[in-house]
């Protein structure tokens, strides 16, 4: 048992926080403004405060004891004495229990209370007044600890930037339905490092996993008075201890077991971190750490330094000007590089952290500490260059040795896919590693973070299914997420039908088709079609009206207008169908079918044809289709038949998303630049069309590994690693240097060029064509041995396939991967007919809505 002496001894000043050496342990913290700290010791389970002894030194505003004969696992936190002044910046309450900056490891979980805040909660004077009740019982506490682990031969895989492949994943939702795992690993780190965890990984051909936030967080309080958990973690409590529900275990070894796992498959990890901001929120937060200790020196603080700034939107900004708060930030990335073993680091909100009193600043103290700290380099940074205060918008303005998420990848991709107009120009700068906004002080092109899903916004699967966000289960109306997600439905508003499972058919054929011709001429906003402004005349057919898109007066039925929506969504061959609709509008529906929302019983008959003719067009859509329900019953007096009609119908609008996801990825992994992959999109998870699930800790947001074995699942996955595979194979779809055609690898042959489906380079007017949705872009890298690796890339996002003329000099191209079809096999373009190359060359025929990649190695002398 510990014997506390009356007074600590003096101690040092460094390292800071809690270390033992061996004899006792050292205590140092930080703060400038302090008249006075004390150590509150606790007794193992942190609910008994059991002694406190003032810290007796200050040393260059770091005051410092230490305790002898003290070792590893012991519980304390601090109380910080001086002005309450909150109209100074001065907030020093010493009822209030403060967590060490610098903890290691946590004990106990917060629980809110009125007593975590320095001021009387409901007080006329808010937080000008002051609440002097103990916040101990309801704070987690500090624990000192032993960082001693045996890491073995491990090794860094110090994978180059320019072979990465980054996969986001959440590390409790990652594995939270992963049934093989063991029940109580399931969320955890020791999950993340489970081997078949870590050989799904590998199959992809994943080379990093981003993490989204690992360090130690807070729930905030409204959320949990709602039911609801801050899932997501970008609300930090402590830099330096991992979340303790992460740990099945208890100990952080955990973590540096699985980073020790992941790297022995070749594996890197980084860390999603946020130091721009804390858990303590505005001046109307809790006293938590930072904010009792030395509000001033922690934070940005307004002219009227009651109030802080408040560029990252939660309240409160670090103020990493101060020397002591931006050696806080360093001490921690350099512990969980030399601790942890960690490769990597994603800033959150990044412009935050490169602000100085002027505004933002490439060369910001934080930038410049970075890039010079030996223990950091060579560990990968990427940046969110972004916040929400003036200024704070700045892709592509960070300095070199930074990658930056470019969401203007993500949204020119979606836009394009989604067949809006105007969008080759800007997509033809981000396939070429946005180097119109990067390429400046010698960076390279995988400074362009690309993707096309992230945490934050639909999933891959969501942006095919939802053309408006759907975000009623966070509590708040549906108004918080992005509004614009540049997403379309393609014929109806979310993943499934759910017929057979007690959903109204009013409700059914609303969502197929009823919304389609709202506006007369003008498909609605996401829901997509190869012809608009047609729609059938349905008088005589009873029902509602809903619409009248013909100006007619009259309006059209339900049913009719359902089967005009599903026309347009075909896309391809709407003729017919539209036909059929018109015919349609003169069919009786028999008195025994009193709900206007019925299918005529004509449908059956004419529909089936034109559906079957879609499902043979092979440029259409490749199996496997996705698991559809089961057929139900027929209700009484309806006909069976339409249930097949409506299942094919599902089967075309599923297969139409299933063919723009995979060339919405084959455009990704092609693209010059860093490609990432959100966790779950290899195999079609959804969030049922939430685009802001901070907070859905639950089947919203995990990981659904059972789609992973459908037949779409899987077909999906074997794709995706087929596209890193060729990605890794070429090195002209990840070079090394940005490409402007400036250099000729032989004859006619520049290291980039761009064409569209005639075979030819594009012309001003060409580039300016609103209509314009074909591109092809060509890149050539001399390899070491001289021969030339040449890449032709196709995009068709146009609602009708189109024959491309590949561009001269004419190659012996090999068809690498289709997205129109993803199981052939990797095949020879067909040699040049006389007739064919008297007329220009050899073409190859894109379906809608698809991409290809034409490989070839070639040796300059050669080419013809």
């Amino acid at each position: 048992m510990l014997l506390i002496p009356d007074r600590l001894l003096p101690g040092k000043p460094w390292p800071l926080g809690a270390h033992s050496d061996g004899l006792g342990i050292n205590f140092a913290v930080f703060s400038a403004n302090a008249e006075r700290i004390d150590l509150c010791l606790f007794d193992p389970s942190g609910r008994r405060q059991i002694a406190t002894r003032t810290l007796p030194e200050c040393t260059d505003e770091v005051w410092h004891g230490y305790l002898p004969d003290a070792r590893p696992g012991l519980v304390y936190g601090y109380r910080a004495w001086g002005a309450y002044d909150p109209a100074n910046g001065q907030r020093f309450n010493p009822s209030k229990l403060l967590l060490d900056p610098y903890a290691r490891r946590l004990a106990g979980t917060l629980r809110w209370s009125d007593v975590l805040f320095a001021y009387r909660v409901n007080s006329p004077r808010g937080d000008l007044s002051m609440d002097r009740r103990d916040s101990a019982p309801a704070m987690p506490k500090a624990v000192v600890t032993d960082d001693s682990f045996h890491w073995g031969n491990d090794r860094r895989p110090e994978t180059p930037w320019s072979d990465t492949v980054i996969y986001e994943l959440h590390p409790r939702g990652f594995t939270m339905l992963r049934d093989e795992i063991r029940a109580d690993e399931r969320g955890s780190f020791a999950a993340l490092g489970d081997p078949r965890v870590i050989d799904h990984l590998r199959r992809l051909g994943i080379t990093a996993v981003e993490l989204m936030p690992v360090h130690a967080f807070v729930h905030d309080r409204f959320l949990v008075e709602k039911g609801l958990k801050n899932y997501w973690g970008y609300n930090t409590l402590g830099f330096f201890a991992p979340e303790p529900r992460y740990l099945s275990d208890t100990s952080p070894d955990e973590l540096r077991i699985a980073i020790r796992r992941l790297h022995a498959a070749g594996i890197e990890v980084i860390l999603d971190v946020v130091f721009n901001h804390s858990c303590e929120g505005s001046e109307l937060g809790p006293t938590l750490s930072w904010r009792g200790l030395d509000n001033a020196s922690y934070y940005r603080l307004a002219p009227d330094r009651r109030y802080y700034e408040n560029d990252t939107g939660c309240g409160n900004a670090f103020n990493l000007a101060h020397p002591r708060v931006l050696q806080m930030v360093l001490d921690s990335l350099r512990y969980w590089v030399e601790s942890f073993h960690v490769d990597g680091f994603r800033f959150d909100l990044c412009t935050t952290l490169g602000r100085e009193a002027h505004g933002y600043d490439p060369g910001a103290g934080f930038f410049d500490a970075i890039r010079q700290d030996p223990v950091l380099a060579g560990i990968k940074m990427i940046a969110e260059p972004w916040d929400v205060g003036p200024g704070g918008y700045q892709l592509g303005n960070l300095p070199p040795g930074f990658a930056e998420w470019n969401d203007r990848f993500r949204d020119s991709l979606r836009r394009y896919w989604r067949g809006d107009g105007s969008q080759r120009p800007e997509l033809a700068a981000r396939l070429a590693g946005s180097g119109d906004l990067l390429d400046r002080r010698l960076r390279r092109p995988w400074a362009s973070i690309n993707y096309i899903a992230s945490h934050d916004g639909f999933t891959l699967h969501d942006l095919v299914s939802h053309a408006h966000k759907h975000n009623e289960a966070n509590g708040e109306d549906n108004r918080d997420g992005h509004g614009d997600n540049c997403s379309a439905n393609w014929g109806f508003e979310g993943v499934a039908i759910s017929l057979g499972s007690g959903e109204p058919e009013h409700e059914y054929l609303r969502r197929f088709g009823a919304r389609d011709v709202a506006v007369a001429g003008e498909p609605p906003d996401g829901t997509h079609a190869g012809e608009a402004g047609v729609a059938a005349d349905a008088a005589g057919m009873p029902g509602p009206r809903l619409a009248d898109p013909a100006g007619t007066g009259r309006g059209a039925s339900a049913p009719a207008l359902a089967l005009t929506g599903f026309a347009r969504v075909m896309g391809g061959i709407p003729g017919a169908l539209l036909a059929n609709v018109s015919a349609l509008a003169a069919t009786p529906v028999p008195a025994s079918r009193a709900s206007a929302t019925d299918l005529p019983l004509g449908a059956v008959t004419v529909l089936r044809p034109s559906l079957a003719a879609i499902n043979r067009a092979p440029e259409a859509f490749d199996r496997p289709m996705p698991v559809l329900p089961e057929r139900p019953a027929p209700a009484a007096g309806q006909d069976d038949d339409i249930w097949d009609v409506r299942r094919e119908a599902f089967d075309v609008i599923a297969r139409r998303r299933e063919a723009i996801k995979r060339a919405m990825l084959m455009t990704v992994f092609c693209a010059l630049g860093t490609p990432m992959l959100l966790a779950g999109d290899e195999f079609g998870r959804s969030q049922r069309g939430n685009n802001n699930a901070y907070c859905q800790d639950n089947e919203i947001s995990w990981v659904d590994w059972s789609l992973a074995q459908t037949p779409a699942g899987r077909a999906l996955t074997r794709y995706v690693a087929r596209l890193i595979e060729l990605r890794q194979a070429h090195p002209s779809l990840r070079a090394r240097q940005f490409l402007h055609a400036r250099t000729q690898l032989a004859p006619g042959l520049p290291d980039i060029a761009w064409f569209d489906e005639r075979g030819g380079g594009l012309s001003v007017d060409d580039w300016n064509n609103p209509e314009g949705r074909a591109l092809g872009l060509r890149r050539a890298v001399a390899l070491p041995d001289g021969r030339i690796d040449l890449t032709l890339l196709l995009l068709n996002s146009s609602p009708e396939p189109l024959a491309f003329r590949l561009p001269a000099p004419d190659v012996d191209w090999e068809i690498a991967l289709d997205s129109a079809h993803p199981s052939r096999p990797a095949a020879r373009l067909a040699p040049v007919d006389p007739v064919v190359a008297a007329t220009g060359g050899r073409a190859y025929e894109l379906a809608r809505h698809a991409s290809a990649l034409l490989v070839a190695t070639l040796v300059p002398e050669v080419i013809r």
